[in-house]
């Protein structure tokens, strides 16, 4: 057998031996890890998460500001994989960057060892997440993309192996559970295939019995969160929901994060297009199921507005498109046919403003766009990037570092109150003792429920709400002082779910009400002027 058949032969028959298909595979891994060690960075949404991790390893609990209970973090899981390295190492920097790095490379292996069906197959995969600017800036970032892009792997391994029993679903299951933990709005990508995982059990009660109990981490998350935050989600949530903003214009915003994509990466939707195709091609029910969680991400993607973050929310949408891809018999696939397309990938990745291999870009390029989504890789770079650290560099060596330091230095001569937009970078480095006031809200537990300013023009993600009159003197006296009496009895409320006793029954009554929609008259309906 020619090295190029045994390149394009099933898997199953190239086990036990070391072929060119191997060598093939095992390069393009190589170009994988070299590609993202060269981009590799830290975004600074990644440190509002780092502060928690701080205070919770340095005694302050699962808290962003010392005793207030809020999760300004929408990963849980992440958070926790962080917090039990960062206990060790004491350091975020390089252990945020090298965790995300080992878990990538643990999901990207997983293609051509467990899911794919020919080298072939898995080697157009490789290229294609390897040629990605998405996938491989977001392969580190200090984000949870790693660990999401891992479990999707993990759960192709067992949805495409694994016998049509009951006791296949608990596996299923379990692996979605905890994608769900940590990010919960991947749960659109998995449950299509759990259904269908579910609907070619034999024994269907016993199955959804077993179906119920693998959700069991995000079930055992989902108690914890309103036992101690008292709501079932993330801060996040509710700032970004209590907006105003009508629908139509964040799904207009949502189709220009697609755009965005096809000007700065237009391989990874084509890529994207291809998997979706693959799935109709292959004609394999959990492929097409897996496919049709894809595309419902997609819509999702649209219905929210995008992301500020180019490229981020497309990453696991690519991997799952990527799996599909890879499930196509390419046994019978010339060398004509293979090369044309892996040409065909580097033309896509060559025409992006920046492609894969170059880590700096032109000055004529524009970091930000119009519609206000920024290649925060590029934004970033400059401060945070693994290869400009070095032995006399302060990493990062931004701006919000020397501030954050700064307000770390006063708060050990007395407490100190700050309100900012830019938490981040700023907050991790200011301390435990520095109190902030996030004026977008996402770790502000009042302002993520009033709505936003209407006098300034919202960027997606970024929702700026005014300071009701007296409420940074509440935060620094720490008694109730607001003007307005009725935002006043909410944030009596507020105070009791986030800084009362756990299980005291007036604390789970505001809880109620405050899920309940209850306390809604409180607040004003409408944008403030």
């Amino acid at each position: 057998m020619n090295s190029w058949n045994e390149t394009s032969a099933p898997i199953s028959h190239q086990r036990g031996r070391f072929t060119a298909g191997h060598a093939a595979t095992a390069a393009l891994l190589v170009l994988f890890a070299v590609l993202v060690l060269r981009r590799a960075w830290l975004s600074d949404d990644a440190y509002i998460t780092f502060r928690t991790v701080d205070n919770f390893i340095n005694g302050y609990r699962l808290t962003w500001n010392p005793g207030e209970r809020v999760q300004a973090y929408t990963h849980p899981l992440w958070m926790m994989a962080l917090s039990v390295f960062y206990f060790f190492t004491r350091e975020i920097y390089f252990t945020s960057i090298f965790l995300s790095i080992a878990l990538s490379l643990a999901a990207v292996s997983l293609l051509p060892a467990r899911i794919a069906r020919t080298r072939t197959g898995a080697a157009l995969g490789l290229a294609a997440l390897a040629l990605s600017n998405a996938f491989v800036d977001y392969s580190t970032s200090g984000l949870e993309n790693p660990l999401s892009h891992l479990l999707l792997a993990v759960f192709a391994v067992l949805l495409f192996s694994l016998p049509r029993t009951p006791r296949s679903l608990l596996w299923l299951s379990g692996v979605a559970s905890l994608a769900a933990v940590n990010r919960l709005d991947s749960v659109l990508i998995y449950a299509p295939a759990l259904l269908m995982a579910w609907l070619e059990t034999d024994d269907k009660k016993k199955g959804l019995l077993m179906g119920i109990a693998g959700q069991a981490p995000l079930l055992l998350w989902e108690l914890f969160s309103i036992v101690y935050y008292g709501f079932p989600f993330p801060n996040t949530y509710y700032a970004k929901l209590y907006t105003g903003i009508p629908q139509a214009e964040l799904t207009r915003q949502g189709m220009y994060y697609f755009l965005n994509s096809l000007e700065r990466d237009p391989l990874t939707l084509a890529e994207i297009a291809f998997g979706l195709i693959a799935a109709l091609l292959n004609r394999e029910k959990r492929g097409l199921a897996l496919g049709g969680g894809t595309a419902l991400y997609l819509l999702y993607i649209v219905r929210i507005g995008g992301d500020f973050m180019s490229g981020r929310f497309f990453t696991l949408p690519l991997l799952s498109a990527v799996i599909l891809i890879s499930r196509l018999d390419a046994s019978n696939l010339s060398k004509t046919a293979f090369y044309t397309l892996l040409t065909g990938m580097l033309l896509l990745a060559r025409a992006a403003p920046v492609p894969v291999w170059d880590v700096t870009q032109s000055k004529t390029i524009t970091v930000m766009s119009d519609t206000g989504i920024v290649d925060e890789r590029m934004w970033y770079f400059p401060d945070v990037a693994l290869i400009k650290t070095g032995r006399h560099k302060v990493t990062p060596s931004s701006y919000a570092h020397i501030w954050g330091a700064q307000a770390r230095a006063d708060s050990e001569v007395d407490f100190v109150v700050h309100t900012t937009g830019v938490i981040g970078m700023y907050g991790y480095f200011a301390g435990p003792n520095v109190h902030l006031i996030d004026n977008m809200a996402l770790a502000d537990p009042l302002l993520a429920r009033l709505p936003v300013r209407c006098d300034v023009p919202w960027r997606i993600g970024h929702y700026e709400r005014s300071l009701p009159a007296g409420y940074f003197s509440s935060v620094y006296h720490g008694n109730n002082i607001i003007e307005d009496e009725d935002i006043a009895e909410f944030y009596d409320q507020i105070r009791l779910i986030t800084r009362g006793e756990l299980f005291s029954p007036a604390r789970w009554q505001a809880i109620w009400k405050m899920n309940t929609g209850q306390l809604n008259d409180l607040i004003p309906a409408r944008c403030e002027s």
